[in-house]
């Protein structure tokens, strides 16, 4: 009773707090899974990134290599 009277004076039903609960809960769900996807995001972006270097450090390696073997061969 005590219990009761004390939600009735903050003028809160047991409802209110359950809705608002629910609200609250879906929100901290929401958060969680838009920073789980910046996270993913992002790794996948410098994966990107890094085999994009990759590969043109391997092009900058393999016209190196071709621009050496024209030396030699002309002289």
């Amino acid at each position: 009773m005590v219990e009761r009277n004390f939600h009735l004076e903050r003028g809160m039903s047991n409802t209110d707090r359950s809705n608002r609960a629910y609200i609250i809960g879906i929100v901290i769900f929401f958060i969680i899974v838009f920073l789980i996807g910046i996270v993913v995001g992002c790794t996948l972006l410098f994966q990107k990134k890094g085999r994009l270097e990759r590969e043109v450090v391997q092009d900058m390696n393999k016209n190196a290599n071709d621009f050496e073997r024209q030396l030699v061969l002309k002289n």
